[in-house]
């Protein structure tokens, strides 16, 4: 999550985004819309409980979590590399009473996880004031929640920093200070060890080890979202708590690398600095954590586009990053109106699931600890299937779903009423957000989509502090673009494997590339320069070194086809994978089907099914953004997205959640299916819980299925179950 001085510019600007919208978006019941009512329960041993993906319970019977070979591995298992697909844990949800301990970890299971991630539990476990003192019952809670967790077989990582401004030693105004100050105050780098001692070295009283023993802990992270580039880091900053602790601690890096101290550094020395800095920093807390007892990989700066960070990242166990897909652009206080690009990720694919792959330093795991396609988007229902496609092709370690469970319990009890409105971030409450889950569970944590075993390496300076398009990171506006990553090169990882390598000298060999053989990026540059040069992309369609991927950005149209699952995705009316064709398609849409039994999806016995369109809250205010105001909203905040090339194209302002209950897009499909054999079949339309409703008709011939999938029926359904006898 973005932190509010780390979107000081998008505060500045924003009353550009939303003035004078020209159209409001009706959300009522009618020709295009439908009353969708579902509740969250998930029925044990339904077709929508993923409880048998998440492996054996408890989880840590495999050793401790280590990195062989550049992959995470067990210790009792070290030929044989692990994949975690998890969510996020936030708020109270970290330290949770026994009613809730009986609802949250079953409910996470069952979505197929078998990791989570608490975050932003730091505040809740200290007490008011600048000293150091714990709440010991949130910290009783805290250990009873991981305990709990651990139980249902689920693996734990977490970041020591958050957003805690008590207990800091010093009287402390915003989070952002207070990452800054953990990077450079020797004071507050020792009440961050303090604090990691207790909830890291405590002995657990629900396991009888401690965090740091428990191999149910996989990874730690230093600080969420960190700062090592931003106008306030600089000699002499004006936020006086960080004057005179950077000040000194540049004095003391040019003393060590015998450079000449000037009050008035380059924007070439102060950066090579502050990268030394974010080694530095990182190697001193390893240390220290090791010196209490931690032995689990350690990552760091989980946050930022910019090519400079190859150089720091490169130093840490593994790559840690956060991606989302059309972040909410936020006013101060995280208040309405919010601004969303509204575009598709196969349009805009550069931005889409890809865009981690392309800042990884190779020979290292990647792990994305926040992971969200945000509502309310209309093309979300394509997150589940773009999005395993390319995690599964890029090979990821680790995805964490923001965010599952985040909660205050003043905002009621337990968060199982499905009349809770879905947010940007709702993965419960939002049902087209579920149906991703179990498609990103198949397609990535189950590992139905192979990686690629081929790549495109960009070759990096080992000086790149020397280089005029990464010092751009300091730049506004168009300016700044040039700083990130080629998106001519990002583009290459719909078809191989994207990476970073750091050299003395960069030389590439085939299929390798530097920055200066790349085009800087700009607003109207040619995302598909370097997929053309290479007769990458055929008819507008882009495959994948795998076969199993291909992408029509145009046309907005997607397949992924393997031999347990496959999923089409489709603005047109009509889509055809090997076993799966969509035919009279109304609407955009997402189609999936997936074995459930262990088989091949050509013999499965017991197959989901899954068609979605778009939901959205009743009476939720939503307006048409002003195309003509895009580009210039976007010169400020160019990381989110470049503006559409079409002109008609129009993002999205939203002012209220609406109401309950939500309404589903109408849409309806007739779906033909490819089996290996005619046998006797059933089809049943299935509610949120897993319960079969009713049994629908279908067709046979031979050994091919024929049936229509619709959201314009009375049974509130977005899945289907299909049983063979």
């Amino acid at each position: 999550m973005k932190t509010a001085i780390g979107l000081l510019v998008i505060f500045l600007t924003f009353p550009v985004f939303c003035s004078t919208p020209e159209e409001a978006l009706n959300f009522r019941e009618g020709a295009d819309w439908k009353t969708f009512r579902f509740e969250y329960n998930i029925k044990s041993g339904s077709a929508l409980d993923f409880s048998g993906f998440s492996g054996d319970a408890p989880a840590g019977a495999k050793g401790k979590l280590t990195v062989r070979n550049g992959k995470f591995v067990f210790e009792k298992q070290p030929d044989r590399p692990v994949r975690f697909f998890g969510g996020n844990v936030c708020d109270e949800g970290c330290v949770m009473t026994d009613e809730e301990l009986a609802y949250y970890p079953a409910r996470m299971k069952a979505l197929g996880y078998n990791a989570i991630r608490f975050h932003h539990f730091d505040e809740l476990l200290v007490e008011p004031g600048t000293e150091l003192r714990f709440n010991k019952k949130n910290l009783d809670r805290f250990f009873k929640t991981f305990a709990a967790f651990k139980k249902m077989g689920m693996y734990i990582t977490l970041d020591l920093y958050t957003k805690r401004l008590n207990g800091l030693g010093y009287p402390c105004k915003s989070t952002f200070q207070a990452k800054c100050m953990a990077l450079i105050d020797p004071a507050a780098k020792r009440n961050m060890i303090e604090f990691a001692k207790t909830i890291l070295a405590t002995k657990n009283p629900y396991t009888g080890m401690s965090l740091a023993e428990d191999p149910a802990l996989i990874t730690v992270g230093l600080i969420n979202e960190p700062f090592l580039i931003h106008p306030v880091l600089r000699y002499n900053s004006y936020l006086e708590t960080l004057r005179e602790p950077l000040n000194a601690a540049f004095r003391t890096w040019c003393k060590k690398n015998n450079r000449t101290f000037t009050e008035k550094p380059s924007q070439e020395l102060w950066t090579h600095f502050m990268m030394d800095l974010g080694v530095d920093v990182y190697n001193w807390y390893k240390n220290e954590l090791k010196n209490i007892g931690v032995t689990v990989p350690i990552g760091h700066l989980s946050n930022k586009h910019h090519s400079i960070l190859a150089l720091p990242r490169s130093r840490q166990d593994y790559y840690d990053m956060h991606w989302y897909y059309d972040h909410p652009v936020v006013s101060p206080g995280f208040k309405a109106p919010f601004r969303f690009h509204n575009r598709s990720s196969m349009e805009n694919f550069v931005m889409s699931h890809i865009l981690p792959a392309s800042e990884r330093p190779f020979g290292m795991p990647a792990l994305i600890t926040e992971w969200k396609y945000c509502s309310p988007n209309m093309y979300r229902s394509e997150g589940g299937v773009v999005g395993g496609a390319f995690a599964g092709l890029q090979d990821y370690d680790g995805i964490f779903i923001f965010s599952p469970i985040a909660y205050f319990r003043k905002w009621g009890g337990l968060q199982t009423d499905s009349r809770k409105l879905p947010n940007f971030f709702s993965v419960f409450t939002d049902p087209i957000e579920r149906m991703n889950n179990y498609i990103l569970a198949c397609l990535f944590g189950r590992g139905d989509v192979r990686s690629s075993d081929q790549t495109f390496t960009l070759n990096l300076s080992k000086k790149l502090w020397e280089n005029q398009d990464a010092l751009a990171c300091h730049a506004y506006g168009e300016k700044r673009l040039k700083s990130f990553i080629p998106r001519e090169f990002i583009a290459l990882g719909t078809v191989r494997k994207l990476g970073i390598q750091l050299t003395d000298s960069p030389q590439n060999r085939e299929n390798e590339f530097s920055i200066k053989d790349l085009t800087a990026n700009t607003f109207n540059g040619d995302d598909l320069r370097l997929l053309k040069e290479k007769k990458l992309i055929r008819n507008g369609i882009i495959t994948s070194s795998t076969g199993e991927i291909q992408l029509s950005p145009q046309k907005k149209e997607f397949r992924v086809i393997t031999p347990r699952s496959e999923g089409l995705v489709q603005e047109s009316d009509s889509n055809q994978g090997k076993l799966l064709e969509v035919r009279n398609n109304t609407c955009f849409s997402t189609v999936f089907a997936t074995s459930l039994d262990g088989k091949m999806l050509k013999d499965s016995h017991r197959i989901l099914l899954i068609y979605m369109t778009d939901v959205k809250a009743r009476d939720q205010k939503l307006t048409l953004a002003d195309p003509q105001k895009e580009r210039y909203n976007l010169s400020f905040y160019p990381w989110i997205s470049l503006p559409s090339k079409n002109p008609d194209h129009r993002g999205l302002c939203q002012y209220t959640y609406g109401k309950y209950p939500l309404l589903v897009r109408k849409g309806s499909a007739d779906i033909r299916l490819k089996l290996a054999e005619k046998r006797k079949s059933h089809l049943y339309a299935l509610d949120l819980s897993g319960n079969r409703i009713m049994e629908l008709p279908l067709k046979m011939a031979g050994n091919i299925l024929t049936f229509q999938v619709s959201t314009d029926t009375n049974t509130n359904t977005l899945a289907y179950e299909l049983v063979r006898e």
